[in-house]
């Protein structure tokens, strides 16, 4: 007896649907978090963008800009770098805190960082209690508060009188 075996029957192809929910899966996935950091980013962009509009970094920001001892530590013009400014500036009904770090660089390739506290009566000025300038890497300490003002004459000592012969 002679029986011939039965016929081989392949299995269909595997259907290709498989693949695109795995890349619809992925892509979900990476979109959400490509949606995380631009949110993050734009927060940043925002805090970044509030503090700019304080009178407190726009002093700031001027007077380190026309430092004569800045300029010609780091070169002239004196820009702000991209991350610039970071820190905190705050108003509540007038008066106002900051505190403010800004990091500048001029034509010399070096870079300086500012440092600014500040307060502001309701009703009044920005009052800064610190307004300083450190040129990196290891460079000048820079105080903008006192810089360009003339001395106190009151600091300096007293001179004793010509004698006459």
């Amino acid at each position: 007896m002679t029986s011939t075996p039965p016929g081989y029957q392949q299995n269909p192809a595997p259907k290709s649907s498989g693949k695109k929910w795995v890349l619809f899966g992925c892509g979900g996935c990476l979109g959400l978090i490509a949606l995380g950091i631009a949110g993050v980013v734009g927060f940043v962009f925002v805090v970044l963008g509030a503090i700019k509009q304080t009178d407190a970094y726009k002093i700031a920001l001027s007077k380190a800009q026309n430092s004569p001892a800045l300029q010609a530590a780091i070169g002239t013009p004196i820009k702000e770098n991209f991350f610039s400014p970071m820190g905190s500036a705050s108003t509540n009904n007038g008066a106002g805190e900051a505190n403010i770090i800004l990091t500048l660089e001029g034509t010399s390739g070096r870079a300086a960082v500012v440092t600014a506290t500040a307060s502001k009566p309701a009703g009044g000025e920005w009052q800064f209690s610190v307004l300083n300038a450190k040129v990196a890497p290891s460079g000048p300490d820079i105080d903008l508060l006192t810089e360009g003002q003339p001395a106190d004459p009151a600091a300096a000592p007293a001179t004793a009188p010509a004698t006459q012969n």
